[in-house]
């Protein structure tokens, strides 16, 4: 069956340390429930989703796997720390540390690429006068699957068919490769089209060679939209009605974008300048431990709930290695940890808390920002972990404000 990935980049309370940087692995949301509307295929996913800077808060981990907390002076008792960061950390200097700010800039091919982007995604196709497939292709056909002589569940396009980019990968085994070469007209038979071991969306499927009845219909031919005012409109956004509007209105999207994803840089730059000015003892490996367990478990159930493994998912999301992931969600887990020390132990220096004053404003001003109400986010989230999130923020804007960016 075809599978589309679509994965939001959520923010958790101490899971992830606010960097771009790949190894800080954004945590996967749960996978579409609407019906699809495209025709089913037999496609492996391969589609990327964003690594985007996180925007939401999340509970961190289960009880089942977390330490047991304790109680330290001077840090709120919602941050749940199960650790005495003074036994790990000794705080240096912490304001006015100097950092290099993390230019935003819009550049002129950033804003182009955003346009072609909306221009490519409103693009149509049409059939083309070439007769003979080839690599790179957008071909129209339909197909059924046969498994021993019997057509098997999912196998089937439909009569409306189905655009395949040949050489994509988006088809499981040499479907694509017979393809090329054959004449559009024609119905042509795949023999020996393998399905990959530990097929979960159809087990009976896993390792087998199956057979596809193909008749090529057309080979697409993209169009792509010009940009004038006619497209601007049908964008429909309000206030933006012609070409001039558009383009400031992407790059002021742009530039807001860039900003956020420099000050997370800048925040990780702060806290990690914090740290080393400080007195290092190593890392709870016990909480590291359960960071970067959960956050594997994270993924697991998300492959679960996709039909595939962990090496596919993370294979098709972060571009690694399940082994690489492995490492990967260590070093994320570690970075947290060390984030979660350095707030702590100024938290406890400057004696800073959540009032709440603080938290009623950074709910409601996170409800607005997330188009819903503050009883919605309320039913969605633990009180603590909001306030978690909210007096981190607190923190790494503290933290930042007190730094000296470099000229």
């Amino acid at each position: 069956m075809k599978m589309r990935f679509r994965f939001l980049a959520l923010a958790v309370c101490l899971v992830l340390a606010l960097t771009a940087c790949k190894t800080n692995l954004p945590v996967p949301s749960a996978p579409q429930t609407t019906a699809s509307t495209e025709a089913p295929s037999t496609a492996a996913p391969t589609e990327a989703p964003s690594t985007a800077a996180p925007t939401e808060p999340q509970t961190t981990a289960s009880a089942q796997t977390m330490p047991a907390e304790v109680e330290v002076e001077g840090v709120p008792s919602f941050m749940h720390l199960t650790y005495d960061f003074h036994d790990y950390f000794t705080l240096g200097e912490y304001k006015g540390v100097s950092y290099e700010p993390t230019d935003s800039t819009v550049t002129a091919e950033e804003l182009q690429a955003e346009i072609d982007t909306y221009l490519q995604n409103a693009a149509t196709t049409k059939p083309s006068d070439k007769t003979v497939v080839e690599n790179g292709d957008i071909v129209h056909i339909t197909y059924k699957g046969y498994l021993d002589g019997v057509a098997f569940e999912g196998g089937d396009s439909g009569e409306a068919g189905y655009d395949l980019h040949v050489g994509s990968g988006e088809f499981v085994g040499n479907f694509e490769e017979q393809l090329i070469g054959k004449q559009v007209g024609t119905d042509v038979v795949l023999e020996g089209v393998r399905f990959p071991d530990n097929y979960r969306n159809n087990p009976d499927l896993s390792g087998k060679d199956t057979t596809f009845e193909v008749s090529i219909q057309y080979i697409a031919e993209t169009v792509v939209p010009a940009l004038d005012d006619a497209f601007v409109q049908g964008l429909g956004r309000e206030g933006v009605d012609t070409v001039d509007k558009f383009r400031a209105w992407v790059q002021s999207y742009l530039q807001e974008q860039k900003a956020e994803e420099a000050r997370s840089k800048d925040i990780a730059s702060v806290i990690s300048a914090v740290y080393n000015a400080g007195t290092s003892k190593g890392l709870p490996e016990e909480t590291v431990k359960a960071f970067t367990d959960n956050l594997i478990s994270m993924y697991e159930a998300r492959a679960a709930q996709y039909g595939v493994d962990l090496g596919t998912l993370v294979g098709v999301m972060l571009q690694m290695t399940e082994e690489q992931f492995r490492t990967a969600a260590r070093t994320s887990s570690e970075a947290s940890v060390r984030e979660e020390i350095v707030i702590s132990a100024v938290a406890a220096a400057e004696k800073m808390d959540l009032s709440d004053a603080e938290y009623t404003a950074a709910l409601d001003a996170f409800a607005k920002e997330n188009g819903t109400t503050v009883d919605k986010v309320l039913a969605s989230y633990q009180e603590d972990d909001l306030k978690s999130y909210f007096f981190l923020n607190k923190m790494r804007a503290f933290l930042l404000d007190s730094a000296s960016p470099t000229k």
